[in-house]
């Protein structure tokens, strides 16, 4: 199958590349940035100890117009850069014709139907800028790749930085995914994954009460309404173009390579620092519960979604069970031992949702899928990777 993912340079995008690659797939890509599957998630365990791929065992797959034969096939833009607005990334350079974008270990360079692309020949990658926010570029950019599957993982992820561009995050959350869905109308595109959020159900009645699909949304944040607005426009006009739609809604994830200011990776930065000599945990609210994934196991349900999954459904991507977030600072701070912990009001948002569970009932019975990853496993090696940054850069402050 031929694949295409949006946010594909994302921390879940890295992941789901190595997941279909692995699987056989051929993936392309939407991302911002130069591209690479190394770091994080070339150096942590994949699902079922899959050794770490290397450029020597790629598979071929056949050449697609305006590009040469690869596994993988980038094209980036600053979907989401957090310095320009929405219309200054449509306005952009980054549209129709591409710009040449140079990092290090790039090998060639080749003019292809006017558009410059960059190859990389560590994880055959082929890398173009296009803009998500530009209509007429992800159109070409579609009709060149027909993809038979795809995954929408593109757009603002932050709920708190939704609050302070509330507009920008609707543009790129909505718009692109309008965009991309109208972009697709005719491919032949057999699977579509629209990747929302779990933060659409906004706060539970009560604790212990689990969302299921049909629970009715009630979106606390920009973020939130932005990514539930994003998925009844994917769902309505899937239905309208005829379009195999699929909306997924995960749950919080938790995995190396995830950035600064999500929950976890936050507590790993803090602890190792603190353990390094600056004393005290700054935290956020502690007393809330959350439903925690792995993130290799959550590519791989989307993975099977695409393979399972039925257009015009809902799926809950969670492990059904409930964490409070004080439990998994106490566990991760085993490793360390006595460290002060304080509260600091820059990472409390303006609404919080306490009690945050869902049921994972309805993937497990269409797909079979179970999370492998134990929390304790996950966080073991969050904090080894914060570890080795921490050392790398000689950060203790």
């Amino acid at each position: 199958m031929k694949a295409l993912i949006t946010g594909c340079n994302g921390f879940v995008g890295k992941y789901l590349a190595r997941e279909l690659i692995d699987a056989g797939h051929t993936v392309y890509g939407l991302g911002q940035g130069p591209f690479s599957l190394g770091t994080h998630a070339d150096n942590v365990p994949q699902r079922g100890d899959r050794a770490a791929r290397s450029t020597s065992s790629a598979p071929e797959t056949s050449s697609v117009s305006g590009f040469s034969s690869a596994s993988v096939i980038l094209s980036g833009a600053p979907i989401s850069s957090v310095a320009v607005t929405p219309s200054d990334l449509l306005n952009s350079s980054a549209s129709a014709t591409s710009s040449v974008v140079l990092w290090e270990g790039v090998d060639q360079s080749d003019t292809q139907n006017g558009r410059d692309v960059q190859y990389d020949a560590r994880y055959d990658v082929f890398y173009e800028e296009v803009n998500i926010l530009d209509a007429q570029a992800l159109q070409l950019c579609v009709e060149r790749i027909r993809p038979d599957w795809v995954f929408h993982l593109a757009g603002i992820a932050s709920v708190q930085y939704s609050w302070q561009e509330p507009g920008k995050t609707f543009a790129i959350n909505v718009l692109g995914t309008i965009n991309l869905l109208q972009a697709l109308a005719g491919t032949g595109v057999q699977a579509i994954l629209q990747i929302g959020s779990s933060e659409v159900y906004g706060p539970g009645k009560t604790v212990g009460e689990k969302f299921h699909e049909a629970s009715c949304p009630n979106p606390q944040s920009p973020y939130a309404t932005s990514k539930y607005a994003a998925e009844r426009s994917a769902l309505q006009l899937g239905q309208k173009l005829s379009l195999p739609v699929l909306a997924v809604r995960p749950f919080n994830h938790i995995g190396p390579g995830q950035a600064e200011g999500f929950v976890i990776p936050d507590f790993a930065r803090e602890l190792v620092r603190a353990a390094r000599g600056r004393g005290s945990v700054a935290t956020g609210r502690l007393d809330v519960y959350r439903d925690f994934t792995d993130v290799r196991d959550v590519v791989h349900a989307y993975r099977l979604l695409a393979e399972r999954g039925s257009a015009g459904e809902v799926y809950n991507i969670c492990s059904g069970r409930a964490r409070q977030l004080s439990d998994i600072l106490d566990m991760m701070r085993r490793t360390y031992g006595d460290l002060t912990v304080i509260p600091d009001a820059s990472k409390m948002r303006p609404t919080e949702n306490i009690y945050s569970v869902g049921d994972p009932g309805k993937i497990r019975k269409t797909t079979g899928w179970e999370p492998v990853y134990t929390l304790e496993q996950s966080v073991k090696d969050v904090l080894a990777e914060w570890e080795e940054r921490i050392r790398d850069r000689g950060d203790a402050s």
